[in-house]
């Protein structure tokens, strides 16, 4: 929500900034882009994103951009099963690693706040092709029986063939931001709210559809592109 409200209010301001002079022909930027996902559904979840970026600003406070990312996405599934083997707790869960290919487009704005920074809105949407794999992750954690707390963790990792999964995989994400456009780049950090939507296949002992819709993810967005 208070994403939301930021995302409305700097839209305001942009609209009662003074404009930038408009350009008199195309130009196209290219770069690269660094994205992180803070979810708060679950702390076992974690994406890490990075791409290449194609811009084409027509005039210059707007652009139309395209995107070319690859996601990684780790979620540790719940506990499974615990025991004890002597003064050592063992805990066995699933751990999934998917890999996702996107492909976006989206619009940018922008307004001149101060000297060479200024403020930006943009919308871009993106779909996306996933698939994964399984590993079986053993936990040991043992009991110091003097001071009785746990005190040495290591873990046991290994790969499940059988288990597959592939998702598709459509995002919206409205965002704010600040630029600062150089000589010849162009640098911009941007931050906003992601609607997701997934079809999650999965291949285990039995085969599961979810259909996954999820607002809840608040992402940051670094990228640098050069004026080609």
């Amino acid at each position: 929500m208070k994403t939301m409200f930021s995302f409305i209010l700097v839209c305001s301001v942009l609209s009662f900034l003074p404009k930038a002079r408009a350009q008199d022909k195309t130009t196209y930027h290219l770069g690269f882009l660094i994205e992180s996902l803070s979810p708060s559904a679950s702390n076992h979840l974690t994406y890490r994103n990075m791409g290449f970026m194609l811009r084409k600003v027509h005039k210059s406070n707007k652009a139309w951009r395209f995107q070319l990312m690859h996601r990684v996405r780790d979620f540790a599934h719940p506990i499974e099963s615990t025991m004890w083997l002597q003064d050592t707790l063992k805990t066995s869960r699933l751990r999934e690693r998917e890999q996702t290919i996107f492909f976006g487009t989206g619009y940018d704005v922008s307004r001149v706040f101060y000297k060479r920074l200024s403020l930006t809105a943009s919308i871009d949407m993106r779909l996306g092709y996933g698939w994964g794999n399984f590993n079986r992750v053993n936990e040991y954690s043992i009991l110091n029986l003097q001071k009785q707390e746990m005190e040495d963790v290591y873990y046991e990792s290994a790969a499940i063939p059988s288990y597959r999964s592939r998702s598709y995989n459509l995002d919206v994400l409205p965002s704010i931001g600040v630029r600062i456009p150089m000589r010849r780049f162009t640098v911009s950090a941007e931050m906003g709210f992601m609607i997701h939507h997934a079809i999650l296949s999965r291949k285990k002992a039995s085969t599961e559809t979810i259909f996954d819709f999820d607002m809840s993810g608040v992402y940051h967005r670094l990228w640098l592109t050069y004026r080609l």
